[in-house]
């Protein structure tokens, strides 16, 4: 049996392959400040992926920053034994890509006087099971609150997975995620503001399907 068929064929039972509800995340362990040089780093395991996130600074900028802009930086790194997938090349373009996504979404809810300042935000993929982005997401916003960086909001993210046009999974693995792909949803929820939506594989036959899945992304965060 494929891995769609044993993902429909499990999900039969009400249960995932891991034993979880649809609605159910992974077990989740933060690690705060696991390395000493940054001024901030968070270790988060969600399952089995596991991603490293560090900041440094805030640090006073010489130059001056307009509102549109900032002096955030980010880097992104896969681990050659992180995943299955150990061909360089599709690690560094997607290294690539994902730096240049986080960047984004985490200069939108950095105050005025954090996006002033220099900061560098460094994540380290350190297994792939799933969900990894959102991990990253997750790691990212703890590892501020650890730097003890002002921002507008936390962030929050999770993956949604779509199993026959109707049931929703929230926060893959990778089993899952390769079945159908992942819609990545992040989510700040004080200011109730949808930061990012973005389909990573994933096929959708309607609108209505993309509505209610943001719509339970959004519940489950």
């Amino acid at each position: 049996m494929n891995s769609a068929g044993m993902l429909e064929n499990l999900f039969l039972s009400g249960l995932r392959n891991d034993g979880r509800k649809p609605d159910e995340f992974r077990n989740l362990r933060a690690q705060f400040h696991p390395v000493d040089e940054p001024d901030g780093s968070c270790l988060l395991t969600n399952g089995y992926t596991q991603v490293l996130a560090t900041i440094h600074g805030p640090r006073d900028s010489i130059s001056s920053s307009s509102s549109s802009s900032s002096n955030l930086t980010v880097s992104y790194s896969i681990a050659s034994f992180s995943s299955l997938d150990r061909i360089k090349q599709s690690h560094d373009k997607r290294a690539f890509e994902n730096a240049s996504k986080l960047k984004s979404i985490f200069e939108s809810i950095l105050d005025s006087e954090s996006r002033q300042n220099k900061m560098h935000i460094g994540v380290h993929v350190l297994q792939a099971d799933g969900s990894v982005f959102t991990t990253a997401v997750n790691a990212i916003t703890l590892a501020l609150i650890d730097a003890s960086v002002s921002c507008l909001d936390t962030l929050i993210g999770t993956t949604i997975g779509i199993v026959s046009d109707e049931k929703l999974l929230c926060d893959l693995n990778g089993m899952e995620s390769g079945v159908n792909g992942e819609l990545i949803v992040v989510f700040a929820p004080n200011l109730n503001k949808l930061v990012a939506v973005e389909f990573d594989g994933m096929r959708l036959n309607s609108v209505e399907i993309l509505e209610n899945a943001i719509e339970f992304g959004k519940n489950t965060c």
